[in-house]
């Protein structure tokens, strides 16, 4: 994909939103309030309507008014253009949330570490990180870290820093890792398999 010149929001490398300033992007601080839900069931069911193809149109037009006003853009503003009902605000904030992680040129965590990431063990990922991870990715990653666990939080599925044992909110996490994960970590061309 290549990269959007234009002063646009997505399919921007970090490194020129950074020389915006607008690493990370103001969208990804907005989350923690327009994903006001307040148990594991609703963000599971945020998740699952954050989906395509259910969004698509008008995540269209949000992503489209998202990126029209650039490198600051306001979610809230992008919703309230594109007449968002605010009770679909959770679904569609994180769904454009996702199309700009997917759009990334290169993922949160850089291309060059999805093997490293992959084999980390619990104890060795954050040293990793820290030391060979851009600071623009890592501010990014700091930024959704703050936001997703403030909604975690919010949900009471972790409970300060421990995840509380529920069925409910075992599956709203899966939900999450599984909607994440792709989007924060991909190989480069070197890794991916041949079909």
């Amino acid at each position: 994909m290549a990269e959007s010149d234009d002063g646009g929001l997505f399919a921007v490398s970090l490194t020129a939103l950074a020389s915006r300033r607008a690493n990370p992007p103001p969208l990804v601080a907005e989350l923690g309030g327009l994903i006001n839900l307040t148990s594991a069931q609703q963000l599971a069911a945020a998740l699952d309507a954050a989906a395509p193809p259910s969004l698509q149109q008008p995540l269209e037009a949000v992503c489209a008014a998202l990126n029209s006003q650039g490198a600051h853009a306001s979610l809230e503003t992008a919703l309230l253009s594109a007449s968002v009902p605010l009770d679909h605000a959770p679904a569609f904030s994180l769904a454009a949330m996702l199309r700009l992680l997917r759009q990334l040129p290169e993922p949160a965590f850089t291309c060059d570490l999805y093997k490293d990431v992959l084999d980390a063990g619990v104890n060795s990922l954050a040293p990793l990180l820290r030391k060979r991870l851009p600071p623009p990715h890592a501010a990014l990653l700091d930024a959704l870290g703050t936001a997703i666990g403030n909604v975690l939080c919010r949900t009471g599925i972790v409970d300060g820093a421990q995840p509380t044992a529920d069925a409910e909110h075992e599956r709203a996490l899966r939900a999450l890792v599984f909607a994440l994960a792709p989007a924060l970590l991909r190989p480069n061309s070197s890794h991916r398999r041949k079909p």
